[in-house]
């Protein structure tokens, strides 16, 4: 029967949610975890909730951590075109596997709000990832953000790949 509703009425639905979710922090958590579980009641739910919580991934109160941002980011770099993959695969930007995996949707086309500075952070981190060899996570996650990213913003080596990373998947939403 919940399959019945037409997808405006559904997405009201989820909408009315998401706004008395948005009254109090604490509540906005769990409802986020609440919608994402709306994902795998069916495929008809799924379409439906997965606009809701890809429209505004790169908000300021969403996580701030080396984890978070690398499930975003890797996210988006699947979604890119055949294309985008190559030239970051050539610039050992990403591996094969991440070259060839292809995503349920097109992620960036869910996008409403860009936020090019939430954007910027996360890619310092997905970059930190590629590294993460060097890095101890659980040390870095305790960090300030603005002192990660003053460190790795004058690094040539990450520079480069972050301002290819960033021009493919900037690109990306705007033709999206």
């Amino acid at each position: 029967m919940t399959n019945k509703f037409p997808p405006e009425i559904l997405q009201n639905i989820f909408k009315e949610l998401i706004e008395y979710g948005n009254k109090t922090l604490e509540i906005h958590k769990y409802f986020y975890r609440d919608l994402y579980n709306c994902l795998f009641v069916n495929r008809y739910w799924f379409s439906n909730a997965i606009i809701l919580l890809w429209q505004n991934t790169l908000r300021k109160f969403y996580k701030k951590n080396i984890l978070t941002s690398k499930k975003l980011i890797t996210t988006y770099i699947l979604s890119l075109s055949k294309e985008s993959k190559e030239l970051l695969y050539e610039n050992n930007i990403i591996n094969l596997k991440q070259k060839s995996i292809i995503t349920l949707c097109n992620y960036e086309s869910l996008l409403k709000n860009l936020n090019l500075t939430e954007l910027f952070t996360k890619l310092i981190y997905w970059i930190l990832n590629i590294e993460e060899e060097e890095f101890d996570m659980e040390i870095l996650e305790t960090q300030d953000i603005n002192m990660i990213i003053a460190y790795h913003f004058n690094d040539e080596k990450s520079e480069m790949k972050r301002n290819l990373l960033y021009k493919e998947i900037f690109n990306n939403f705007i033709k999206n």
